[in-house]
């Protein structure tokens, strides 16, 4: 997630006790390249803003989907990648250890995951209005008893 706003202000208050400030500002996810402008056509104390990016810049996201994960195997993975408590004497040992350790997940985290496509879900098989009928008149009929 990006949050994209105008280098100059956009709303330059009338009462002189109140400092001008930047108002808009866009968020923009999967979106490169955004060029931020403000015009001060109006006759008023708030600028408009103009968010301009091109359709080839849009990465798509994956919709509609669901993630399993294999847990077992993601522990498997994990405990394969590290090597235990790494001795951090400085800083740099530590910036280190951080990317290792984040490295470490992420590389576990993309060999673990089962992706199942909205073609790939079983469908839920809907009752047709004679079934339903039928359950309705079994469950509302006197001799009925649960």
């Amino acid at each position: 997630m990006d949050i994209i706003a105008p280098n100059e202000p956009t709303y330059y208050p009338v009462n002189q006790h109140y400092h001008p400030s930047t108002i808009d500002l866009g968020l923009a996810k999967g979106i490169q390249n955004i060029s931020v402008s403000t015009s001060e056509d109006l006759s008023s104390d708030h600028n408009p803003v103009y968010f301009l990016e091109g359709l080839d810049n849009i990465i798509l996201q994956p919709q509609n989907q669901i993630l399993l994960t294999n847990w077992s195997k993601f522990n498997r993975n994990l405990s394969n990648t590290m090597c235990g408590n790494p001795l951090i004497n400085d800083l740099n040992e530590l910036d280190k250890a951080v990317d290792n350790f984040a490295l470490s997940i992420q590389t576990a985290m993309s060999t673990d995951f089962l992706q199942l496509k909205p073609e790939d879900q079983p469908f839920r098989k809907q009752a047709s209005p004679a079934q339903l009928s039928s359950s309705w008149t079994l469950s509302t009929c006197p001799n009925f008893e649960n």
